[in-house]
């Protein structure tokens, strides 16, 4: 099964703590190559990237309130761009924005805009190689 990771934006203290606490094997706040990332079964369970980023923006709502009960004055976290990583292993870069997609990969990038809004959808033009 592939799993999602979402970037987490935010101050880094509050994620640096986050990740302290929100250890569930379920449900995480994760550190990964010097960035922080919201790790739940849940994401994992979707196919549209765009549906992850919303699903995991309102996970962030609890934890936001958690930052301004420890701190009182933070910035609120918010929710970056998606990796996916596919049952091979292999990493997929998905940004995500208002007027179309771009999925980069170790090997090519792709960007189109279409309908469907589903990065994993077949391109409608393909603007790199």
């Amino acid at each position: 099964m592939s799993e999602w990771w979402a970037h987490l934006e935010g101050d880094d203290s509050d994620l640096a703590y986050l990740s302290t606490v929100v250890t569930a094997p379920d449900f995480a706040v994760q550190r990964k190559n010097g960035h922080f990332y919201l790790r739940s079964t849940q994401l994992d369970m979707l196919e549209n990237a765009r549906l992850v980023k919303e699903v995991a923006s309102a996970m962030l709502r609890p934890l936001n309130g958690l930052i301004r009960l420890r701190v009182h004055i933070s910035r609120p976290l918010t929710v970056g761009n998606l990796e996916r990583v596919d049952d091979a292993g292999r990493t997929n870069h998905i940004i995500l924005t208002d007027s179309g997609t771009l999925a980069l990969s170790r090997v090519s990038a792709l960007g189109w805009n279409n309908s469907t809004k589903d990065p994993f959808a077949r391109p409608a033009r393909v603007v790199g190689n």
